[in-house]
């Protein structure tokens, strides 16, 4: 199964804030990465993937 990033977030119950501190960016750009995932770069990607203890095929980063 694939989530987006706003499910897989909430699947480890990390808030927004938490993930942009997390990734060191503000919570408005990390709510643009939810929101517009197609639009992340992959070296974002990686890192969210990381903090999710999730794979890249586990993230539908084309999702909108």
């Amino acid at each position: 199964m694939t989530y987006t990033i706003k499910q897989a977030r909430q699947l480890r119950g990390f808030s927004q804030q938490e993930m942009a501190k997390k990734l060191r960016v503000s919570r408005g750009k990390y709510r643009r990465i939810e929101e517009k995932p197609d639009e992340t770069q992959f070296r974002t990607a990686i890192e969210i993937c990381k903090v999710l203890d999730m794979s890249l095929s586990d993230i539908d980063f084309l999702a909108n």
